[in-house]
């Protein structure tokens, strides 16, 4: 696996946002955004194998390297947007593609509808944009946050005894062994009790407010450039199907291509044939 050219951190106000950059500055630059209690990491297979562009892998807050947000602010997707915009600005980037895996396709979708003059492509994995929420149920979801929210202990960890058992803890919840231990070299730490998962625990609770699936459809209406989605059927199985073939219809221009699977193909068993089918879409 390729070392990635550089690790950076950047400063905005009291956020600080770690990134993992792969490629020369000189290539065109594709901003990579991992999934929920992922992080950067989760592109260290694939981005080697995208070798005409510099991906710009970045640890949301509450995840990876990057830090926690203030307590008084909250995980909500449209603060990643400003967030993302920031790494673009830090970086200079006028015109830019997207990747993002999970959460971070959700924000990608989000970001290529708002900023269509400076987003080249949109390349999902796995996403068809952000959770919604129906305004009937709205009242009921935020009254569940506030709930959680009352009862969490922010400065709580799972502890484990040794790295191992950290990183098998996660590959229980459905990744292989490989996989868990690339996220767990980022995303486990020690202390005087042992080691865990360095994760903000209120990416634990459920969001105060949501967008609603009429809110989606108009902001993925609104995307001008070509998007590509790489899927695993299997995750969008029973319940899930309608509502992912659903999304696909609000896009104007998305290329759908399907690989047997489960959710994180980029980083297992999938991972060249993702990079193939992104490397082509990209006319490399």
């Amino acid at each position: 696996m390729s070392t990635p050219l550089q690790e950076s951190l950047i400063t905005l106000g009291s956020q600080k946002l770690a990134v993992k950059i792969y490629g020369d500055a000189n290539l065109p630059s594709i901003i990579a955004l991992h999934g929920w209690c992922d992080n950067a990491a989760s592109f260290d297979l694939l981005a080697p194998m995208l070798s005409h562009v510099r991906i710009i892998a970045v640890d949301l807050p509450g995840h990876g390297f990057s830090s926690s947000r203030n307590s008084d602010a909250g995980y909500y997707i449209w603060s990643n947007v400003a967030d993302v915009m920031a790494v673009a600005d830090y970086f200079q980037l006028e015109k830019f593609s997207l990747l993002g895996h999970s959460m971070g396709g959700a924000i990608a979708t989000l970001l290529a509808a708002l900023f269509p003059s400076r987003i080249n492509k949109l390349l999902l994995l796995d996403a068809v944009g952000p959770l919604s929420t129906s305004q009937e149920d709205a009242p009921n979801q935020m009254l569940r946050a506030l709930e959680q929210l009352q009862t969490l202990k922010p400065d709580y960890h799972n502890h484990y005894a040794d790295f191992g058992s950290a990183v098998n803890a996660r590959a229980e919840k459905g990744l292989t062994q490989q996989a868990a231990t690339i996220l767990g070299k980022r995303g486990i730490v020690q202390d005087e009790l042992g080691y865990y998962w360095n994760l903000d625990a209120r990416l634990q609770c459920v969001n105060l407010l949501s967008l609603t699936e009429e809110q989606v459809a108009v902001f993925i209406r609104q995307i001008q450039c070509a998007c590509l989605l790489i899927a695993a059927p299997a995750y969008w199985h029973g319940n899930k199907k309608a509502w992912f073939d659903q999304r696909c219809t609000y896009f104007h221009d998305l290329v759908v291509y399907e690989l047997p699977g489960g959710h994180h193909q980029h980083l297992e068993g999938q991972v060249e044939a993702v990079a193939a089918l992104i490397n082509n879409f990209l006319g490399y």
